[in-house]
């Protein structure tokens, strides 16, 4: 597991992927959040969900 350097490089991952994370947030009792809901929210930018996924913001599970 990669971690944060710092605490402002935590906030501004936090900040940047604002919206993606709220959504997920305000989702989380659903049973899944798919992908490309995800990627619509960061401009189609998969290496943004990548980089979150390797700090441990966030998890991806497998399709079902």
């Amino acid at each position: 597991m990669n971690t944060f350097n710092d605490i402002k490089e935590l906030v501004t991952a936090l900040k940047r992927e604002e919206k993606l994370i709220s959504e997920m947030f305000s989702k989380r009792k659903s049973i899944d959040y798919r992908l490309s809901d995800a990627l619509e929210l960061v401009d189609y930018e998969e290496n943004r969900i990548d980089k979150l996924i390797e700090k441990s913001v966030i998890r991806e599970t497998e399709a079902y």
